[in-house]
């Protein structure tokens, strides 16, 4: 089963007990197993039973007569089912992913002869919505010199009733398995159907293969023996953040899935900035396009554990990070917006700021996931996106002509062939004064980072109208190393070098990816993945910053294409023959 929910509460007052579905059995006498590890670890005597994971690190059984408890085992994690006999059936329920997400438990009462999946447990304290439930001044919307920092509205007496809003729309997917069997099904076949159900078969083919049918684009997968030490400055940024993940926790109703940005950068004390504003949480502008970034890094390696990491990232951007509500007060004022879909950029805390646009969930790695595997809820995401685009083309902070609605565009036409959304997308892309207009580090990086360039390059390979290649090179001339080598944004071109020479054949733009690739070995070979031992990882106060970027992790790929390739002669597949 998959559950969605998302929250239209205060969050100063409105609190959820616990969140769950309950399931009629069988009459009749019965027996609660606790199978994991293939075996039967506990049985309990009395006829209420149940198991609560409270956090990663945390876990209780425990079983009742209805009027006292009776606490079992104790250990740190539950991976397995709570299994029960009812005469000649067995059903066992499980959640996947179940000691990540707590608080989850699973309850058996032979008594009313039901079972429950408790999604949010009742073990638990109510889920609390009061962490950064207003605007806590963090990050940039709520930073002195904004006019929300100054004189924070929610704190003017009387003048924003909405103030208690800031998480109003956050949501969160669960899945759940109900096994049905029978009652002398061994303990081993029950519990490898959980784990089936946990971590579900993949159907690879090899990296190659999807770099060569040109579906999403023209980059490279990893050769062995070719550009190393550029594939390792893109691998093992995402390495530590996995390790990060384990090593600090990052598990929990809100959390799992997330990652931060700033490890050992403004505080030198040896972890990672989790309370400050965009650099903490990765929940700031780079949400969506990050989630492109691992997906595509997933398929360029088809390796399941980097899968896993993108699809929990994606996952938790676009249920706890986006706002579902199809009416949020925007800055917390009298104005509600349709803004279903769009996330919260700033904040330290998914839902802490009324900063929201689309170009937070860039669709691009929900795109990959749900091409790649048919997943629902990756649809799901791409549908609600849609909505939003048609509704409100501006995406909440006038993010949508960034490039989100033309990428949206681009899927639709895709999946539906329908002439309708590349009319949307020409119109986007002719419309596009950032294209037009960009000649600044930050202008020319924010048009490229969340996507109209790229749709610029996507429409004109799919459609084959070249009318606009002159505009693609000029704006690739806009952003040459000689202005941005030095600048805070270097990291931010190296697509447009490569989609630029892709279009003109013109050298120049080949030996610009060569000069930034230098630029990126060298900085990346400073950061703490490189200069401390894996075997010593997260490093010591005081050491080396983190190094981590979804532009040039995306990005780099599709330069490397282009330095093993010649686009002015070489003749073979189209992107369009390839899809």
């Amino acid at each position: 089963m998959e559950h969605f929910f998302y929250y239209e509460g205060d969050g100063d007052h409105d609190f959820a007990q616990s969140l769950g579905l309950k399931l009629g059995l069988p009459a009749g006498e019965g027996q609660v197993n606790y199978i994991t590890n293939g075996e039967v670890d506990f049985q309990p005597d009395d006829p209420l039973t149940g198991v609560y994971q409270q956090t990663a690190d945390a876990m209780q059984t425990w079983e009742s007569d209805g009027r006292h408890v009776w606490p079992k085992n104790m250990s740190d994690r539950f991976d397995g089912v709570l299994d029960v006999i009812k005469g000649d059936t067995g059903v066992a329920v499980g959640i996947r992913d179940f000691w990540k997400n707590g608080a989850k438990s699973l309850h058996a009462d032979l008594n009313a002869d039901e079972v429950a999946i408790n999604l949010w447990a009742p073990e638990a304290p109510p889920l609390d919505f009061r962490r950064h439930a207003r605007e806590w001044s963090v990050g940039e919307t709520g930073a002195q010199g904004s006019s929300d920092g100054v004189n924070p509205s929610p704190f003017r007496p009387n003048s924003h009733p909405n103030y208690r809003l800031a998480s109003k729309g956050v949501g969160k997917t669960h899945y759940a398995m109900v096994y049905l069997h029978p009652a002398d099904e061994a303990p081993g076949r029950i519990q490898s159907v959980y784990q089936l159900f946990n971590h579900r078969p993949i159907l690879w083919a090899s990296p190659e293969h999807y770099a060569r049918t040109l579906a999403l684009g023209r980059y490279r997968e990893p050769v062995k023996g070719e550009h190393d030490d550029v594939e390792k400055s893109l691998d093992e940024p995402v390495k530590f953040w996995r390790f990060s993940q384990q090593h600090f926790r990052w598990y929990g109703f809100w959390i799992y899935g997330n990652v931060c940005q700033s490890y050992n950068h403004f505080f030198l004390d040896g972890r990672w900035c989790r309370e400050f504003g965009r650099w903490g949480w990765a929940n700031g502008d780079s949400v969506g396009r990050l989630a492109y970034a691992l997906m595509l890094q997933a398929v360029r390696k088809t390796t399941r554990e980097d899968l896993e990491f993108a699809e929990a990232y994606l996952y938790n951007v676009h249920d706890c990070c986006s706002t579902h509500t199809p009416a949020y007060p925007h800055h917390y004022g009298k104005n509600f917006n349709f803004v279903k879909g769009a996330s919260h950029r700033h904040g330290a805390w998914p839902w802490a700021c009324p900063y929201v646009g689309i170009r937070g969930s860039h669709p691009v790695g929900a795109k990959i996931y749900y091409f790649l595997t048919g997943e629902g809820h990756a649809k799901d995401i791409l549908d609600e996106l849609t909505q939003l685009v048609l509704k409100n083309p501006h995406g909440g902070e006038g993010d949508g002509p960034l490039g989100p609605n033309a990428q949206i565009f681009i899927y639709q036409w895709e999946a539906t062939g329908k002439d309708e959304w590349r009319e949307r997308l020409k119109a986007e892309i002719d419309n596009s004064k950032g294209l037009r207009e960009a000649d600044s580090g930050w202008l020319c990086m924010i048009n490229a980072a969340f996507g109209i360039y790229n749709a610029l390059e996507e429409y004109m390979e799919l459609s084959r109208d070249t009318a606009h290649k002159k505009l693609l090179t000029d704006y690739a001339d806009r952003c040459a190393p000689e202005k941005y080598k030095n600048h805070w944004t270097w990291g931010g071109y190296f697509r447009v070098y490569s989609s630029a020479y892709n279009a003109s054949g013109d050298a120049k733009y080949r030996g610009w990816i060569e000069e930034m690739l230098k630029v990126l070995v060298g900085k990346a070979g400073g950061s703490v993945a490189f200069k401390i031992p894996e075997t010593d990882w997260p490093g010591p106060p005081g050491g080396p910053a983190s190094f981590a970027d979804g532009n040039i992790t995306r990005d780099v790929p599709f330069a490397l294409y282009s330095l093993h390739h010649d686009e002015t002669t070489q003749k073979g597949t189209t992107r369009e023959e390839g899809r």
